[in-house]
């Protein structure tokens, strides 16, 4: 956006601007000149002419109220922090030059304590006096209570899953226990290496399960015992070595005993020997991919027998629940509540009148500049690539740490920020995990759900030095403007952890690959009729001698199966080089032909979209460092109700939770300028529109009609279609963004499309054949309209479709046409009170998504 200087002092104005107005502020003069434009240069020469009609006059007629001052004094901002029993002057100079924003409002602001769990026994009274010797002469004298009670349940042989958060000593808790229980069993068993049982250690990234190697073969060295890695990246001559003198316990993945169970390689008879399994980092295993792990465990157990799991997270808010659905079976719980960790000042802040970025890149620059290393959290990778570029032209020596990129470069930049290189690292979720990056200072999050920021923030001062947490609301959707008016209801809208074993995509693909591991007998409990009858019927299976063996082709069909997401990305190739890769659902509207793509800190455009079969590739060529743009898709959604899996009753409308068939058809594309939210020209249709088709899950109804907006629109002889459309598509994206942080901010993993004007309304799992998100909120959905009510009647914008406070979404494959919040409101009124109302899916109109 150019720079508009004040007409009076010459001085930078701060520019809000929204839809159809634009407001131009002085802090220096003290000023606030409001204009109906929405052009930014057309409001500008208002404010010039108005200077050239009164001069010095305009401070006066247009002074700022008190509210609008943004705590611009010292004193203001002392005030705010003594409400929340900080003393402004005892903080730190880069936390002062934050506060000082003029362009944001404190939200809330925590200073918390040194803290460490509590207390529990001696070691030796826990362990006995051998192994407790040890302990205390290489670790520490005395157990924290939540550590005792995981060792005595899990000496026991019970399921455990450790809830405690990041640096609370959750290793020491399952590892030393458990290396207990291995050394029993091994003096059982003598020295036979072909029948030694292995423990298996299960992250869920490579370069997490090489960071915790360190730390696990330290731990087995008073056992005895050795601990290896064995994954996708372990050369051959270390595998070979592992084969031969096989290490008590195995660090490892579930992509990999997926591939070596299917293929019946030699080396999968190190994970059949396994008798207990532990799974760290849990909370990552949710949607499809905890439906993927849900059956390797269950192939995994026809070879080793009933395993003991013990599984372990910092931020999972329904870990029983969530454990026996993924697993299988019972778990006891252990909580901790408290982590280690020096002094921390949580900030949360709102840009009243810059944007979340601006705050964000402003706060990165402030702080390295103060000697604090910092991690900056983004939640897409195009996040991650725009804060970036803006970092560095403020002059912040930052890289880029997200998935799609090479391992090599992330292991270059984690290798620069631990040796300090780099003052900042600009990351994606994959440094949310406990990978050795270094002390960290301060963690600047992008909008999200507690439970993520909680796994952030365990990033900070880890090792008791005083850290700063920054969580910046974004000033352009529903959740953030609600937090900043409803700060406690942020900390209660704690995420549950999802997933869906019976998603079927999943379910038949992890069968067959049970039938290539070893053929499959009829009174094995994966067996299913029903399905098996299928891959016999597609050739991919057999039946004979009353079990189900594979065929050629479901073996090569099989060895196909990813089990992070559906396995369907798109390739994505430079000058024959593959660079990257996209998920398939999402990729289709940024790899569009045209489209500009952001990757590794480069800007690529894409050349060609070319499909072979299921395999997709995208031709792309590198763009100046500095190009100035960026496009969003225009993207229509046509759904299909398959089967209805349950039918409730809310307030008074039917909501019928479904299988469905979704085609996703990229039709065209935007242009907007980076820093810039306002389009550049026209929509361009593509020649061919991008067509995608996948099988899901979601939940469908039918919204009533606001009919007090109907009469008035009727009696102004106004156009009743698009009020219904208009009004419709508001309600559903209030319903998905608006509900965002009671489903644990899985609206990313959601799509939603509202039928025109009959009020048909699909909310959908983004991934083939479900992810468990919209599940989620089907069982939430009373409070997603009472909060989509209260977001509605909050908002203090006066536009006819909203603003990005209410109505808006970032995800809006319409680009935020079509909207009528008064209608919207009407409608979920009406909702609430109980109108009645059942889905008809016989009913067709253009589709708004």
């Amino acid at each position: 956006m150019p720079l508009f200087k004040c007409p009076i002092c010459k001085k930078e104005l701060v520019v809000e601007k929204n839809v159809d107005r634009t407001k131009f502020y002085c802090y220096e003069c003290g000023y606030m000149f409001p204009s109906n434009e929405g052009r930014v240069e057309k409001a500008y020469l208002k404010l010039m002419l108005e200077y050239d009609s009164i001069g010095e006059g305009i401070r006066k007629k247009f002074a700022l109220k008190a509210d609008e001052r943004h705590f611009k004094s010292i004193d203001d901002i002392r005030a705010v922090l003594k409400r929340f029993g900080v003393d402004y002057d005892k903080l730190n100079p880069a936390i002062k030059s934050i506060l000082q924003e003029k362009r944001a409002t404190i939200v809330k602001y925590e200073l918390l304590p040194e803290k460490s769990p509590e207390g529990g026994e001696d070691v030796e009274r826990v362990l006995g006096e051998e192994v407790g010797k040890w302990v205390k002469a290489n670790f520490f004298e005395k157990f924290f209570k939540f550590q005792v009670e995981a060792i005595k349940r899990i000496l026991d042989g019970r399921n455990v899953v450790i809830s405690a958060p990041t640096g609370s000593g959750k290793t020491e808790a399952f590892s030393i226990p458990i290396f207990i229980i291995a050394k029993k069993i091994f003096e059982n068993v003598g020295a036979n290496v072909g029948n030694k049982p292995i423990i298996l250690f299960i992250y869920p990234t490579k370069a997490l399960s090489r960071d915790q190697k360190i730390r696990l073969k330290k731990l087995a060295e008073g056992f005895k015992f050795n601990v290896e890695v064995f994954d996708g990246d372990t050369p051959r001559k270390e595998r070979e070595r592992i084969y031969d003198s096989p290490p008590e316990a195995l660090i490892t993945n579930f992509d990999t005993i997926n591939v070596h169970l299917l293929s019946n390689t030699r080396f999968s008879s190190l994970f059949k020997r396994a008798k207990i399994v532990v799974v760290d980092e849990v909370h990552n295993y949710v949607g499809s991919f905890g439906a993927h792990i849900h059956y390797i465990i269950k192939r995994l157990e026809r070879f080793t027998g009933p395993l003991q799991i013990i599984a372990s997270s910092a931020t999972v808010y329904n870990p029983r629940e969530f454990c026996e659905k993924l697993f299988g079976r019972p778990f006891e719980v252990i909580e901790e509540v408290e982590g280690r960790h020096g002094r921390t000042h949580f900030i949360m802040m709102y840009p009243t009148i810059s944007t979340n970025k601006i705050l964000r890149v402003n706060a990165l620059k402030t702080l390295t500049r103060n000697g604090f290393r910092a991690l900056s959290f983004s939640n897409s990778h195009i996040d991650a690539e725009l804060i970036l570029r803006y970092s560095r032209k403020e002059g912040v020596n930052a890289r880029i740490h997200r998935a799609g990129l090479t391992r090599k470069f992330r292991e270059e930049v984690e290798h620069m920020f631990r040796k300090g290189e780099i003052d900042a690292i600009i990351a994606t979720p994959t440094l949310e995990l406990g990978i050795d990056i270094g002390h960290v200072d301060a963690i600047i999050s992008d909008m999200v759900n507690v439970t993520h920021l909680i796994q952030r923030a365990g990033r900070a001062g880890r090792r008791g030095q005083e850290s700063v947490i920054l969580l910046v609301l974004r000033e352009d959707d529903p959740i953030s403007s609600y937090y900043s008016r409803h700060p406690e209801d942020y900390f209660k809208d704690i995420s549950a952890c999802y997933t869906d074993p019976m998603n079927p995509i999943v379910r038949e693909k992890q069968i067959l690959c049970a039938i290539c591991d070893k053929p499959l007998s009829f009174e094995e409990e994966l067996y299913d009729e029903q399905l098996v009858d299928k891959l016999v019927t597609e050739k991919l299976a057999l039946y004979s001698k009353n079990k189900v063996y594979p065929t050629k082709k479901g073996r090569l069909k099989a060895l196909e199966t990813g089990i992070r997401g559906t396995g369907k990305v798109i390739e994505i190739y430079c000058e024959g080089k593959n660079i990257g890769f996209r998920e398939t659902s999402v990729g289709i509207g940024e790899l569009h032909p045209n489209a500009i793509y952001m990757h590794g800190g480069e800007n690529y455009r894409c050349r060609e979209l070319k499909t072979f079969g299921e395999k997709w590739i995208a031709e792309v060529e590198k763009l100046p460092q500095d190009h100035p743009y960026y496009t969003k898709p225009l993207i229509t959604v046509e759904p299909t109700v398959e089967k209805v899996n349950e039918l409730k009753n809310v307030f008074g409308i039917k909501v019928a939770f479904c299988d469905l068939k979704i085609v996703k058809i990229v039709t065209g594309y935007m242009q907007f300028k980076i820093g810039e939210s306002e389009e550049r020209g026209e929509p361009i249709n593509l020649e061919s529109p991008v067509e995608y088709c996948f099988k899901t899950k979601g939940f469908v109804f039918r919204a009533p009609d606001p009919q007090d907006m109907l009469k008035k629109v009727l009696e102004e002889g106004g156009r009743v279609d698009e009020l219904l459309a208009s009004s419709f598509h508001a309600t559903e994206h209030v319903i998905i963004e608006g509900s965002n942080m009671i489903t644990g901010g899985a609206s990313n993993e959601m799509g939603g499309v509202s039928i025109g004007m009959t009020g048909m309304i699909y909310v959908y799992d983004g991934t083939e054949g479900g992810n468990g998100a919209s599940k989620l909120l089907f069982d939430r959905i009373e409070k997603a309209f009472s909060r989509g009510q209260k977001i509605l009647e909050e908002c203090p914008c006066e536009s006819e479709s909203g603003c990005p406070r209410c109505t808006y979404s970032y995800h809006c494959g319409n680009n935020n046409r079509m909207l009528h919040k008064k209608g919207a409101l009407e409608v979920i009124k009406r909702i609430l009170a109980g109108a009645q109302m059942e889905p008809d899916f016989s009913l067709y109109d253009k589709s708004i998504v």
